[in-house]
């Protein structure tokens, strides 16, 4: 049996949403690019919009596709179909930025992002999470201190190999409440 599951590369500047798998679900514990199944006669877009709309109470903008994973197990084969989309909400500040010395720097790598609730102008977008037990904004270099459910592993080493940043160019925020990525290049341009 195949199963087409639709996910999001969702942006707000430079950091990428990512959910954690709640107790009790296939791959709790595990994170993942949020998304879904592909019902009948739906489109890829449609799909995503839908799904995160459902399980995150998040909209999006649907971007370029990133690609494929093809994950098999006893039962059945998962193709995950990645596609970048931009929030159409602006996550809240993440603290001052700050100089880090290299241990600061790989202590900050191997530690667990923090939660960041996401803002729209003045009110605070409620993540419904069904599925999920948490959701994080984290920058593409720290993708890889996260344990990842083993459909997204192909996904994200290829974000991370590649420095890839949003390929989404402006915002209808006026500034980043983030600190820059070290990477400065993007495939995209």
């Amino acid at each position: 049996m195949v199963i087409e599951v639709i996910c999001g590369v969702i942006w707000h500047h430079q950091h990428i949403l990512c959910a954690r798998k709640k107790t009790g679900s296939p791959n709790a514990g595990l994170w993942e690019l949020p998304g879904g199944k592909l019902e009948s006669g739906e489109s890829h877009d449609s799909c995503l919009k839908r799904e995160l709309k459902e399980e995150l109470n998040l909209s999006v903008e649907v971007g370029p596709k990133l690609g494929l994973s093809e994950y098999k197990d006893r039962v059945k084969t998962i193709h995950l179909i990645a596609y970048h989309a931009k929030a159409l909400s602006t996550p809240q500040a993440l603290s001052t930025p700050q100089a880090l010395s290299t241990s600061q720097a790989l202590r900050l790598l191997k530690a667990e992002p923090q939660l960041q609730p996401a803002v729209s102008q003045d009110r605070t977008i409620d993540f419904r999470l069904i599925d999920h037990d948490r959701v994080d904004w984290v920058e593409v270099w720290r993708l890889g201190s996260l344990q990842w459910a083993p459909a997204d592993v192909p996904l994200i080493e290829r974000l991370i190999a590649s420095n890839t940043q949003s390929p989404f160019k402006g915002s209808p925020f006026t500034e980043s409440p983030f600190t820059e990525s070290p990477f400065t290049e993007s495939p995209f341009e």
